[in-house]
């Protein structure tokens, strides 16, 4: 597979740079403006999308807007993690503006909103028993009553929380810009223990067993015991790693933004570089049975089969892959941005990479 140019490698650096600073620099949502990338989640019917302005809820089967939030934009409130279905009919999600909004699940009416201290919301809210978790920009893990909207606990990092947490039985895992994973008693919000990695880490970490994956700004992946995060091992890669590593048989797989796809194994690390991708790589792949789905800045995603690592199809979508896809059935979801005719999400069979609808926001 041909190298990406010189030119597109620097100017998606750049862009990743660029992106990067701001985030950093702890500014306001207001100047992201289209550099963010639609959040998507799903249940059985619908995709839920986050991007800009609005909150989407779109029909599964038809590609259709079923209700959209707000009804008209408002000042100060844009989106882009992925929104979180719950159980008892609400969608929580996140916004720019610091707001955390609990909405209708089947309207998209709001029924509450909870504040998390002025500062924008990146990475999804999760689920952990009865609390929401909330990860912001200003370094604070905030744990809520959904049903009070009562603050139950927070966790302080040392600087800006991006990704979601990962939550266990008895451990949440929280990753930081600052460097440290930290290891969190969901209980009472505690520092069970914490790990310095070097360099920034941006997505959420990956659990195998009693194995913790995490990939850094520092070129690596790393295995931590989940004991007490002593690093089993280590992987060197060509430049940073954004997205999580996904695991499947004994193999981990991850990429990297210079383009660069690679396999390790989950016990000792050895792996190799086995394809390089016509772009920048910050998704995280997605292994879904014997398939397994890889996506580029450049616009293109590939689906490769675990027994074979060149891939069963490739199909460019246009514009620029920045988010894991989902699967649902036969189904594949994609979220794209910067698209020409200003598509958001297109929907594809998972095994053959046809396309199947896209959708676009009505004005």
């Amino acid at each position: 597979m041909n190298k990406p140019s010189n030119f597109r490698y620097r100017k998606s650096l750049i862009a990743l740079l660029a992106f990067s600073a701001i985030f950093l620099a702890g500014c306001s949502g207001s100047l992201f403006g289209d550099s963010s990338w639609p959040g998507i989640s799903a249940n059985e019917d619908n995709i839920y999308l986050a991007f800009n302005q609005f909150v989407y809820s779109i029909d599964t089967t038809s590609g259709t807007e079923r209700w959209r939030f707000p009804l008209e934009p408002e000042r100060g409130v844009t989106f882009f993690a992925p929104p979180l279905p719950t159980e008892d009919g609400l969608l929580i999600v996140g916004g720019y503006d610091g707001v955390v909004y609990g909405l209708d699940i089947e309207t998209g009416a709001e029924r509450w909103r909870f504040e998390v201290g002025g500062d924008i919301i990146v990475g999804a809210p999760v689920i952990s028993d009865e609390l929401v978790l909330v990860p912001s920009a200003n370094g604070m893990l905030y744990a809520f009553e959904t049903a009070t909207r009562k603050l139950v606990w927070q966790f302080e990092a040392r600087e800006a929380l991006w990704s979601s947490p990962l939550v266990t039985e008895d451990v949440i895992f929280l990753s930081s810009m600052d460097h440290y994973i930290y290891a969190i008693n969901p209980a009472n919000g505690k520092l069970l223990w914490e790990k310095d990695l070097g360099e920034a880490i941006v997505d959420t970490p990956f659990l195998q067993d009693d194995t913790l994956l995490v990939g850094t700004f520092g070129n690596q992946v790393l295995a931590l015991n989940v004991r007490g995060g002593a690093e089993r091992w280590s992987f060197d890669t060509e430049n940073w790693v954004w997205g999580t590593p996904s695991v499947r048989d004994g193999s981990v797989f991850f990429g990297d933004i210079a383009g660069n796809l690679y396999s390790a194994s989950l016990d000792r690390g050895r792996g190799q570089k086995i394809d390089q991708l016509d772009g920048t790589i910050t998704a995280s792949p997605l292994l879904n049975g014997g398939w397994a789905y890889f996506l580029t800045e450049s616009g293109t995603i590939y689906a490769k089969k675990a027994s074979n690592n060149s891939p069963e199809w490739q199909v460019p979508l246009g514009g620029a892959l920045y988010s894991t896809p989902i699967v649902q059935g036969n189904s594949l979801f994609v979220g794209v941005t910067d698209h020409p005719e200003n598509l958001l999400l297109v929907k594809l069979q998972a095994e053959t990479g046809n396309r199947i609808w896209s959708f676009t926001p009505r004005q």
